[in-house]
């Protein structure tokens, strides 16, 4: 990618960071058995282990709550508990697949979600400006920022004549 074109990509992404929701931390709870498999916010995880080591006192100091740092994911990771979406790199597979979706429905009535996603899609795809899906991704980007731009604008009080 040039360099006009990397700029170009940057200044995509700080505008979507700009207006994305903001992420928690993703954990993941261990256990005497080994690591669950699925991810939690802070909140929701404290309070699985805490209803663990209730269940388990013989075992309870074997259940914590492990992360709160980005990992790579093949979907976007979401709390299990409450839904919230979570911290986390998309693996080149994952950012695919989150924009054959975007492909399949369109962008959605939430931009601060799309811009999320977006952001993370583009992460995670390669600096190829030949690559359908990197075109599409910044064609959507594009899509949402002015979508965003222009419900801001309308939210403006008129100016008084």
């Amino acid at each position: 990618m040039s360099k006009i074109q990397d700029a170009f990509k940057g200044e995509i992404q700080y505008e979507l960071y700009r207006i994305a929701i903001q992420v928690r931390d993703c954990h993941w709870i261990s256990t005497p058995r080994g690591d669950q498999g699925h991810e939690w916010c802070p909140s929701c995880g404290r309070a699985k282990v805490r209803n663990m080591r209730r269940r388990d006192r013989r075992h309870r100091r074997d259940y914590h709550l492990d992360g709160g740092w980005r990992t790579d994911h093949d979907s976007f990771p979401v709390c299990r508990g409450c839904g919230a979406f979570l911290n986390g790199y998309l693996t080149k597979c994952g950012a695919r697949e989150e924009i054959e979706g975007f492909r399949e429905r369109g962008i959605s009535t939430r931009a601060e979600i799309d811009a999320l996603i977006l952001n993370e899609i583009i992460d995670g795809l390669p600096n190829d400006e030949t690559d359908d899906d990197v075109r599409l991704a910044l064609k959507i980007a594009n899509e949402i920022l002015r979508e965003h731009a222009n419900a801001n604008q309308a939210l403006l009080p008129e100016s008084a004549p």
